[in-house]
């Protein structure tokens, strides 16, 4: 071998050296990075725990499935209305889903306010609160909503919030402790009780209790302004209305137009369907053979039912309160939200396993969640140890009927009932044109179901059939 080609490979040989020298150097200060980083998200997390913020569910998210906070959508106001100044008369929209929604997008970061953690709720007295309530819907500027039906103040903000989790930590507290304020109508105006620009609003349960929401002391403004509702709201269909004199009904100074809609009971009758319900309620369509019931198809498991019928859907568990073999009977909770948390699922987790059990039954069928239609959250109460958590379906905002469409029945961690009424429901090409409020008004009068001693409790958009119409409520 001659001199040069010594050379060559002696050249060859010390580049070698010096490449692989630069990636171990580099190598090193990557180990050094990811060290040092690692060590920064280890004080923030105890930083955190340290401040009460919890962090132990996001770290224990289970694999191939996507955790999902509250669904905004299935809690919104029914009616979405304010007032600029003394010179403008108060603007709202109703039955319009797409107007509602944007415009009570604008609102939430004030509801997020008055109802968050640096807030606090109180009782008013009865008397007062009446007064109270009904002055500040004579103020020169306001924000008034009206909810489908009541609903605790806790569940407006958490599903306001669109966060993965909430505690009850991150809500208003009582002036008193722990308070359960229910909310059908809230009215919000500038606090004028306070020198800086901050808000204070003013809730009717619907049932002759009124509660005040105000920020704490310490906050000394809000980043809200009423006027972003004009500037933001370009494509939101709005109305003139006004308050009637006496009670709280909302007179809408215009014609609605609605659409005509069609419904009927769903039924099983793709075999995909119905092994997508088998598989979701944790039955093998592969080793599982029914039996017909009246009418319904039934199967069964050591410890669970579901029937499936015409228009009707029950899953049902035989002991809710025990467990099969170590695993828990019904739905897991852990396993609808998509992780597993420390402790007892709280009140937020619970609806949040409902939320994504809807959303669940929507992919296996679209009949399974309305339709065209939309859930909307219904009443939540507690039967002794266990909560149960329903909801209506609505069309374009607009309720539909006055029954629920879904029952859940929850234990601290399983769902161990539902009942479904699953219902298609779609739009004709025909729409109708509804009367204003203020003419039904004085035709009920006409025909004497009204008088001057008549007080009413709400004037509100259904449909009790095919058609949408005002519904009128009075005072008990």
């Amino acid at each position: 071998m001659n001199n040069t080609a010594k050379r060559r490979i002696t050249n060859a040989v010390e580049i070698f050296k010096t490449v692989l020298m630069a990636l171990l150097v580099v190598s090193l200060i990557l180990l050094v990075v990811i060290y040092i980083s690692g060590m920064r998200v280890y004080e923030n997390m105890v930083m955190k725990k340290s401040l009460g913020e919890s962090f132990d569910k996001l770290w224990s998210v289970q694999s191939g499935t996507e955790p999902e906070g509250l669904d905004g959508a299935y809690l919104m106001p029914e009616f979405v209305g304010y007032k600029q100044s003394t010179f403008l008369s108060p603007r709202g929209c109703v039955g319009d889903s797409d107007s509602v929604s944007e415009l009570y997008d604008l609102i939430k970061p004030c509801i997020l306010e008055l109802f968050g953690s640096d807030a606090v709720c109180r009782e008013l007295p009865v008397d007062y609160g009446a007064d109270t309530f009904f002055a500040a819907r004579e103020n020169e500027e306001f924000i008034y909503l009206r909810y489908h039906q009541p609903v605790l103040y806790q569940l407006i903000y958490a599903y306001a919030a669109d966060t993965l989790t909430v505690s009850e930590a991150d809500v208003a507290s009582g002036s008193e402790g722990n308070i359960g304020a229910y909310v059908s109508e809230l009215i919000i105006i500038p606090d004028k009780d306070f020198a800086a620009h901050r808000f204070v609003a003013y809730a009717s349960d619907g049932d002759g209790r009124y509660y005040e929401f105000r920020p704490a002391q310490h906050i000394v403004t809000s980043s809200f302004y009423i006027s972003k509702l004009a500037d933001g709201g370009g494509n939101i269909n709005t109305y003139e209305f006004e308050f009637a004199d006496d009670g709280h009904a909302v007179l809408i100074d215009g014609e609605i137009e609605c659409s005509v809609i069609s419904s009927q009971a769903a039924v099983v009758e793709e075999e995909s369907t119905l092994n997508g319900l088998l598989r979701l309620f944790g039955y093998n369509p592969d080793k599982l053979d029914g039996y017909s019931d009246e009418g319904a198809d039934v199967y069964i498991d050591s410890h669970s039912q579901l029937r499936i019928g015409e228009g009707s859907i029950l899953f049902s568990t035989s002991d809710a309160s025990e467990t099969s073999g170590g695993t828990l009977r019904g739905l897991g909770i852990d396993t609808l939200l998509g992780y597993t948390g420390d402790g007892t699922p709280s009140l937020f987790d619970k609806l949040t396993a409902v939320d994504n059990l809807i959303g669940k039954l929507d992919a296996v069928s679209a009949d399974f969640a309305g339709g065209g239609a939309t859930a909307c959250l219904g009443d939540v109460y507690s039967d002794g140890a266990l909560l149960v958590v329903e909801y209506f379906l609505t069309y374009n905002n607009i309720r539909i009927g006055s029954e629920p469409y879904l029952r859940a029945v929850l234990t601290d961690n399983t769902v161990c009932e539902l009942e479904l009424r699953p219902i298609t429901v779609s739009s004709t090409e025909e729409s109708t044109l509804t009367p204003q409020p203020d003419y039904i008004l004085r035709k009920l009068t006409e025909l004497g179901r009204l008088s001057a001693d008549t007080h009413i409790a709400s004037v509100s958009l259904n449909y009790t059939g095919s058609e949408a119409e005002w519904t009128v409520e009075l005072e008990n």
